[in-house]
């Protein structure tokens, strides 16, 4: 009896262990010349990302979430507002490796975010989860290097910033559709 009760315990944490591994993400649409103004009456709901496609043609997404029935109710919202082609999708978090960033900070999407003032410390990427947006830096090759960038960090604005180890599917690069900061065409 006690080790049908033991193996049945280890069957639940597994269980959980499978079910934390599920991500999700809304795809908004397909838009061209996407702004990050274009979006504001959604960004409520999450945070608003872009992957480019050929030409000026954006993929919009909205948020990051652990939870699918989030997540559709979420593209409930969307439809509800004319964004028709909206729909859930999972991340499929064997498809990333393990890499290593700098955490700067943890932030509300009800709250403006100073992209500004993180992107003084180099390529900036976040983890989304509901509505909490973890604002990392790296990608770094090592600890090591990672290290170095850290010192720089926790001299100025960033004293909490730490090392983590973070798998790379759930990682969100962060560019002017996010941001809304128009980078100079001349570096």
């Amino acid at each position: 009896m006690k080790r049908s009760l033991f193996i049945l315990g280890i069957l639940f944490l597994c269980s959980g262990i499978v079910t934390a591994q599920q991500y999700f993400t809304v795809v908004v649409g397909t838009f061209l010349d996407a702004k990050s103004n274009d979006f504001n009456e959604i960004k409520r709901y999450g945070l608003v990302y872009a992957y480019q496609l050929d030409g000026n043609l954006s993929k919009i997404y909205l948020g990051g979430f652990d939870d699918k029935a989030r997540a559709d109710r979420v593209v409930a919202s969307l439809r509800e507002r004319g964004y028709t082609n909206a729909f859930t999708q999972e991340r499929h978090l064997n498809e990333g490796k393990t890499v290593t960033v700098i955490q700067m900070a943890t932030r509300y999407i009800e709250k403006d975010i100073e992209w500004e003032k993180f992107s003084e410390y180099g390529q900036l990427y976040a983890i989304l989860n509901d509505n909490k947006v973890k604002v990392l830096t790296g990608i770094f090759p090592s600890v090591d290097a990672a290290k170095q960038k850290l010192a720089e960090i926790k001299r100025t604005w960033y004293k909490d910033a730490f090392i983590k180890k973070v798998n790379s599917a759930l990682l969100v690069n962060i560019s002017e559709v996010e941001t809304g900061i128009k980078k100079p065409l001349m570096p």
